[in-house]
């Protein structure tokens, strides 16, 4: 399935492929910068009409992975 570029799913899968990307690459990105990125991208490549939604469905998954992260470092320091 491939994801339209402003959905919420298209972000939050840009954000998971960043998180395990920086297992391996260095420096790593942090998720503040690919958000940044993303509203440069959308003041480009959308027009303004369509704007104000995308850069909500980014702020949804950018809440949602950071939200996700907390909650995994929470249950992995749990576990020990």
């Amino acid at each position: 399935m491939h994801n339209t570029f402003g959905t919420k799913q298209y972000f939050l899968e840009a954000f998971k492929q960043t998180v395990m990307n920086n297992f391996t690459i260095h420096p790593p990105v942090s998720l503040m910068d690919l958000y940044d990125h993303y509203q440069s991208e959308i003041a480009v490549r959308l027009p303004l009409s369509e704007q104000p939604s995308c850069r909500a469905n980014l702020q949804q998954a950018y809440q949602e992975i950071r939200q996700e992260l907390v909650f995994s470092k929470e249950s992995a320091d749990e576990s020990k």
